[in-house]
C-alpha cells in the first residue's frame, strides 16, 4: 500500500500500523507538527498554509462547483497601498472588496465551466512569487464550499474546500480565459 504524501497523514498510517494506544497517538500527533512544519487545523476549511501540490482532490473539489447552488466573485484590491474609502473583507487571509459582484448568469457559468474543465492546471508546485489574489471565485451548496483564489499575475490558483486544499499554477491559456470573463484588473467603473 502506497504512502500518503502528507508528513502527517503518514505519520499517522504508520502509529496505526503499530497499534499504538490511542493516548499515545494523540500525543504524538500534535508533536509532528514541530517535525513537519505543518500546523494542524481544526476548520472544516483547512488552511491556506496547509495547501500541496497535488491535484488528486481537484475532481472532487470540482464536482462541488458543479453541484452549487449559490456563486459569489470577490475583486481583489490590488497591489496598490489600501485605500480608507473602500470597504474590505478578508477571505483565506487575502484582502478583497467587500461586496461580491453581480455577475450575469451567463458569466457565472462560464467561470464554473473554466474552472471545472478537466486541463489546464499545472501540476508542478507554483514557486513563491508573491502571491496576491485578484479574484475569489467562491461557490457554495448547503455546508459545501469551494474559494479558487486566482492570481493572474503569477497565473497562480489557490484553493480551499471541505473537500481538501489545494495549490498550482494555472496554464497560460487558461489565464487567459480567466481574463477574457472578469477582466484585466479591475471591473469598477471608477477605478479605470
Amino acid at each position: 500500500m502506497k504512502e500518503p504524501e502528507d508528513p502527517q497523514q503518514r505519520l499517522a498510517t504508520r502509529l496505526q500500523r503499530l497499534a499504538v494506544p490511542f493516548g499515545v497517538a494523540l500525543i504524538l500527533l500534535p508533536l509532528s507538527t514541530l517535525f513537519t512544519g505543518k500546523r494542524m487545523t481544526g476548520s472544516t476549511m483547512g488552511s491556506l498554509s496547509d495547501l500541496g501540490p497535488s491535484l488528486e482532490r481537484l475532481p472532487g473539489i470540482q464536482a462541488i462547483a458543479r453541484r452549487a447552488e449559490i456563486m459569489r466573485v470577490w475583486q481583489g484590491v490590488g497591489r496598490e497601498p489600501k485605500r480608507p474609502d473602500r470597504a474590505t473583507v478578508k477571505l483565506e487571509e487575502e484582502p478583497f472588496l467587500a461586496e461580491p459582484l453581480a455577475l450575469p448568469p451567463s458569466e457565472q457559468e462560464k467561470l464554473r465551466e473554466l474552472f471545472c474543465q478537466p486541463k489546464g492546471y499545472d501540476r508542478a508546485t507554483p514557486e513563491p512569487r508573491g502571491f496576491r489574489a485578484d479574484w475569489c471565485l467562491e461557490w457554495e451548496n448547503g455546508k459545501n464550499r469551494v474559494r479558487a483564489l486566482l492570481d493572474l499575475r503569477t497565473l497562480e490558483m489557490q484553493v480551499t474546500s471541505n473537500a481538501g486544499n489545494i495549490r498550482c499554477r494555472l496554464e497560460p491559456a487558461v489565464a487567459k480565459q480567466y481574463r477574457a470573463v472578469l477582466g484585466e484588473g479591475t471591473r469598477l467603473k471608477d477605478e479605470r
